[in-house]
């Protein structure tokens, strides 16, 4: 989808969140808990809400950086589809919900594995397309919302499997958000190994592809 979208979202895009803290508190534990560590790059970060402190963070939203920033991250303004760093440059990879809205995800896995170095941590959370939370925001898209109406929403097999493409061997998933849109999140957990909750992340070590 285009930019314009987003540099137009960058004034109210963590409204949300401060609204739904639980939420917020969830996807950021859930983030932790895939173990990144070293230098890191998170693509597509947007405001950086979600990305973890010392994280690089690459967008090419403008105004959606300048908000990263703000929170004293490191920011590229670059598109995910032409990282400008060298081979092999990163110990770990994130991107958080991001991979729905890139143009070219295959090249942007590509581009996410050449910088990634041999034996480097990628992880890449999603909104779950076989879940309720999909369902909900795959609704606000057929309605016209601004951004969601260009997302393709993926499911955990689908994440996997195009991680496996790019040299990502895959060795956990963790997940929360597990209640419906408008429900409580009371007692609802952040889940090691899940795969079933509006919230996914999937790790995955730079390897060798799947034959």
């Amino acid at each position: 989808m285009g930019v314009k979208s987003f540099d137009q979202a960058a004034d109210t895009y963590d409204q949300w969140y401060l609204l739904n803290p639980v939420i917020l508190r969830m996807e950021r534990e859930a983030i932790s808990r895939l173990g990144l560590s070293g230098l890191g790059l998170d693509v597509g970060c947007g405001t950086g809400v979600l990305t973890p402190s010392g994280t690089i963070g690459l967008d090419p939203s403008m105004p959606m950086l300048r908000r990263a920033r703000s929170r004293g991250l490191e920011v590229v303004r670059a598109r995910a589809e032409h990282l400008p760093f060298s081979d092999a440059t990163f110990d770990h990879l994130l991107m958080t919900a991001a991979i729905s809205f890139f143009q070219d995800r295959e090249a942007t896995m590509e581009e996410a594995g050449r910088v990634l170095r041999h034996g480097g941590i990628m992880g890449v959370c999603i909104l779950n397309a076989n879940s309720s939370w999909g369902e909900f925001y795959a609704l606000k898209g057929r309605e016209g919302h601004p951004i969601y109406s260009s997302a393709y929403l993926l499911d955990v097999d689908e994440l996997g499997e195009l991680m496996a493409r790019h040299g990502m061997e895959v060795d956990l998933t963790v997940s929360c958000l597990h209640r419906a849109p408008g429900e409580s999140l009371e007692g609802d957990q952040v889940v090691l190994g899940g795969d079933d909750g509006g919230f996914v992340c999937v790790r995955g070590m730079k390897g060798h592809a799947r034959g």
